[in-house]
């Protein structure tokens, strides 16, 4: 099941995102991106070795960044990449099915613990619960999703949603 931060219209993280650059960046700003990044990551100028690690997948992401971002035509093909992909976000957040919240039914196990979920018309049960703690809020913001049925090819928008029974 797909789960689609609606704010942003993407779900993922783009390569600009990984360099800090916006997507009018001109190929020095990039250049200039890469290298600030590469000398604050890079795993031997790190004095913390327990971040190693995730130092060294931060470098590999930020290097497949620049790798693309710095040949002018595998940019080009990355930017129509991430415009189509905007697109077809756009246009399934147009087409949702938006979800209240007395269309869905609260389940509890026999922990304690609580699921928001909804029946769709297909039979399948989605859970409309965030993917994980940090998506919980305080009752003020709503989690802003796309939530793509397993069962068929119905999308539906739980942006109306409140999850503060989660808690």
């Amino acid at each position: 099941m797909e789960q689609i931060d609606c704010e942003s219209k993407q779900h993922r993280t783009t390569h600009y995102d990984v360099l800090g650059v916006p997507e009018s960046a001109d190929g020095d700003t990039v250049k200039q991106a890469f290298r600030t990044l590469v000398l604050r990551h890079h795993p031997d100028k790190s004095m913390d070795k327990s971040s190693n690690r995730d130092d060294t997948d931060h470098i590999n992401r930020i290097q497949k960044a620049y790798r693309v971002l710095r040949d002018e035509m595998k940019r080009k093909q990355y930017d129509e990449e991430l415009r189509l992909e905007r697109q077809r976000i756009q246009s399934r957040l147009e087409s949702a099915i938006v979800l209240e919240q007395s269309d869905c039914i609260l389940e509890r196990d026999e922990d304690g613990l609580s699921a928001l979920v909804f029946p769709c018309r297909c039979g399948a049960y989605l859970d409309t619960s965030p993917l994980d703690d940090d998506e919980i809020t305080d009752g003020t913001d709503e989690i802003e999703c796309l939530l793509e049925c397993p069962g068929c090819s119905l999308v539906y928008d739980t942006r109306k949603l409140s999850h503060d029974h989660l808690r």
